[in-house]
């Protein structure tokens, strides 16, 4: 039965595997086959697939501006911008709440405006 990989041979791969072949990876680790390698190969580039269509994907946390070594984060236009766009009013939520319900509820005394 077939081992689970380390953190260190992990590691290797992730260094090594776009220059070497599974079988080459595998010579260098003990009672590790090359299918294992492979498949370990396979989950790295769908992580790498996920990550790059999660980054062409902009919200607002994406476009604000950052700087990490004082903690600080600032809302930029584009954020604001975007922001301003998502925003639903709440006549807008209670007017699709009304139209969901609309034969279900029954208003005895209609107001007049």
């Amino acid at each position: 039965m077939p081992r689970k990989l380390s953190r260190a041979e992990k590691e290797y791969i992730d260094k090594n595997y776009k220059n070497m072949s599974p079988e080459e990876l595998c010579d260098d680790m003990p009672n590790i086959g090359p299918a294992t390698v492979s498949e370990y190969i396979n989950t790295i580039s769908l992580l790498n697939k996920e990550e790059n269509i999660q980054e062409d994907v902009f919200n607002e946390g994406s476009l604000m501006g950052r700087d990490p070594a004082r903690g600080v984060v600032v809302m930029t236009q584009a954020a604001s911008e975007l922001s301003d766009a998502r925003r639903i009013t709440q006549k807008e939520i209670d007017e699709a709440i009304m139209n969901l319900n609309k034969d279900r509820i029954h208003i005895i005394k209609k107001e007049k405006k």
